[in-house]
């Protein structure tokens, strides 16, 4: 069973993750539902499980706390209730959990509680007040939460300080604070999120601004390591005494994770999505060396989500920044120009640098055609190394510059969202995928009402309308041929959806495909990272010498994930490896990793490749295809087992697989394939190799 050749469609939607669900929904004054009331002459609560903490005042006063000291909070419900004397709310203080014990009494709505400070209490996170009144009992029930925060002040060392004040819940719903965003889930690499005055984002009625910190590679963890996270950077200068105006959240991610933009999107969307009173116009982004790679790029990929970013120590070596959707974002950038970890101008990692360190990144944007605004700011620290990051975020070095303060700097920054939208809704135009137009919509949202709102709306929903006309083309396809890739194409685009009328109607349609069966072996040649099932990437192994084996250390397996005795072998060098044409979004019927990247070899060179392990004389269909993202040059030649040659045009080729049917493997049981450019000049490429039949 091949797959045939995809021709005119050749653009359809994004790899986006629009179910960004998180934080408990906690109900605030709802009223009884019929007939639920109470007996006449009952004094406790006409509705028990509408019984919430509306307020919780520190009433033992603004100072600071001794060990033994009591603390002691006044806490009020929205209707009368019975408190047993000994009831608990747990809170936070801290890191640490602990229990508040009621005094007792009632039917009440105001009671107290009492905390006794423990040696080693730390203001550092404020304190969460749970729980509400059990329906069935009337009495306080851990599992049972409504959260209330107060702020600390940092603490002097000899106990801590209250900031005694009210903080009463707003009506309707309450959204809190998360810290479960992409938590382990397959293939993001985020192990846990470090948290730092979020509680401002549950009790607080105005926009609350915050900093995105993106940790460096020594605090790098296959799980979450808070201790280690908070070892260097700003959460070390917020976990020892100090404060900023801004909640934090920091996520850690796994070893060798380089920058993920995908990962960190999806993560930023989730915590935005869980915190609706976050102030999205004053979303600031911070990191240190690998993190400051990771602010480096996440400003050029986000350009919609960031209102200011200051890498530290940074570099690149991922996707090159786009300029010209970061025209609008500023940027503060730092470098000690006695780096020797990352190199100022020539990057990461000596010796062998990637030439693009900090003071190259500024200078090749100033001379970008598209000239920035603002214009890109640069503090070089002359005869220091790498770690700088201290005295950035705690202003010491910092007495020379205009502004003195990074968060001084921060603060003179308010994203407006027209800027953003006036690059994110043409970009959404040339896409036509469904990240692009959620991310143009969600600016314009945020933009007043005028003519240019107006404008914008219009188009984006032609967009949307073309995206949705290119999910249904590749459904029909799917339907059509029932074929496993196209399936898992049409797949993808649905996944895509906003979820709503549309998504459920295209998921049903696949969900009432009968696949095609037949064993076949998918192979990619990818760049790094595995591939999602059935693709298998060969290993990294050298294509440019001949007699490379090229086989997974643990051996192909076909598309239902049977183990396969197929070999893979280079019989005649390829020249290089080179650029696939991937799409950026996922979007075409062959997955981004396996289009991204391809063996070349130039004319007049013929590369070989060979299948080995197949039944002999056995007759098997291999489908080949080349795509190249750069070079117009590239017209490939493919010849299998000494047939008829098929011809390919690689540049930007994201639609042309070329089938080649019938092929008998020869007494050995092998298949050989031939990939060259078809003239003078040119350069062949191949991005994958797919052969169905019995394997043995």
């Amino acid at each position: 069973m091949g797959f045939d050749s995809v021709r005119g469609t050749d653009e359809l939607t994004s790899d986006g993750d629009p179910d960004f669900q998180g934080g408990d929904v906690v109900p605030v004054g709802d009223t009884a539902p019929p007939g639920d009331a109470s007996p006449p002459g009952d004094t406790g609560p006409t509705n028990p499980s509408d019984a919430t903490i509306v307020s919780a005042v520190v009433t033992s006063g603004d100072r600071d706390y001794q060990t033994d000291d009591v603390l002691v909070v006044e806490v009020t419900f929205s209707e009368p209730v019975t408190v047993p004397a000994g009831s608990v709310i747990t809170v936070q203080i801290g890191w640490a959990a602990v229990e508040l014990t009621a005094v007792g009494g009632g039917p009440g709505t105001t009671f107290a509680f009492t905390y006794t400070v423990q040696a080693g209490d730390l203001d550092l996170n404020g304190v969460d007040f749970g729980n509400t009144v059990d329906p069935t009992d009337d009495v306080l029930d851990a599992t049972h939460a409504t959260v209330v925060n107060l702020t600390f002040t940092p603490p002097d060392g000899s106990g801590i300080t209250i900031n005694a004040g009210t903080y009463v819940l707003s009506a309707g719903t309450v959204t809190s604070n998360t810290t479960t965003c992409l938590e382990n889930e397959p293939g993001t690499r985020v192990v846990g999120t470090f948290e730092y005055r979020t509680g401002l984002l549950v009790d607080t009625p105005d926009p609350v601004p915050i900093i995105f910190f993106f940790h460096g590679a020594g605090e790098s963890s296959p799980t979450y390591n808070e201790p280690l996270l908070t070892q260097t950077g700003l959460p070390q200068y917020v976990t020892t005494g100090n404060e900023i105006p801004y909640a934090m959240f920091a996520p850690q991610v796994t070893p060798n994770f380089n920058g993920g933009q995908g990962t960190l999107r999806k993560w930023a969307l989730c915590i935005l999505a869980n915190n609706p009173r976050i102030d999205r116009n004053r979303v600031y982004v911070t990191g240190l060396s690998n993190g400051g790679m990771a602010s480096w790029s996440f400003a050029s990929v986000n350009f919609d989500l960031v209102a200011a970013s200051a890498p530290i120590a940074g570099f690149n070596d991922s996707v090159p920044l786009d300029y010209d959707r970061m025209r609008y974002t500023p940027v503060w950038s730092f470098h000690g120009d006695a780096d020797t970890t990352v190199h100022i101008d020539d990057g990461c990692c000596g010796p062998t640098y990637n030439g693009s360190g900090t003071r190259m990144l500024h200078n090749d944007w100033l001379a970008h055609p598209t000239t920035p605004d603002p214009l890109p700011k640069l503090t070089v620290f002359a005869g220091e190394n790498h770690n700088i990051w201290n005295r950035i975020y705690d202003g010491t070095l910092l007495v020379t510059e205009t502004p003195t303060s990074l968060y001084t700097w921060f603060d003179s920054h308010v994203l407006d969202p027209a800027r953003p939208a006036s690059i994110a809704v043409p970009l959404a135009e040339t896409a036509r995928v469904q990240l692009e137009v959620d991310r143009a919509s969600l600016l314009i949202q945020r933009m007043p009402a005028g003519a240019t709102r107006t404008d914008y709306e219009l188009r984006i929903a032609a967009v949307q309308a073309d995206v949705l006309d290119e999910v249904d083309a590749a459904v029909t396809a799917a339907e059509g041929n029932g074929d496993s890739l196209y399936v898992a194409w049409a797949q993808r685009l649905v996944d895509t959806l906003p979820v709503g009328a549309e998504r459920t109607a295209f998921q049903t349609r696949i969900d009432a495909i009968t696949v095609s069966t037949g064993q076949r072996l998918l192979i990619g040649i990818g760049r790094w990272g595995n591939m999602a099932a059935p693709w298998i990437r060969v290993e990294p192994n050298d294509p440019t010498v001949t007699g490379t084996v090229l086989t997974p250390s643990a051996g192909f397996a076909d598309e239902s994930g049977s183990p396969v005795a197929t070999t893979l072998t280079v019989t005649q060098a390829f020249t290089a490896t080179g650029g696939g044409m991937a799409s950026g979004y996922d979007r075409w019927l062959i997955p981004d990793l396996v289009l991204e990247r391809a063996y070349r070899v130039t004319h007049p060179a013929v590369a070989i490749l060979t299948l080995g392990g197949l039944t002999p004389s056995n007759t098997y269909d291999v489908s080949l295809m080349a795509s190249a993202r750069y070079d117009g040059t590239s017209s490939t030649r493919f010849t299998v087992q000494g047939g008829s040659p098929q011809l390919s045009d690689a540049y930007q080729n994201v639609t042309d697989v070329r089938l080649f049917p019938g092929v008998v493997a020869d007494g050995s049981g092998q298949i050989a394939i031939q990939v060259e450019g078809e003239a003078a000049g040119e350069d062949g490429y191949l991005n994958l190799i797919a052969i169905a039949g019995s394997l043995p």
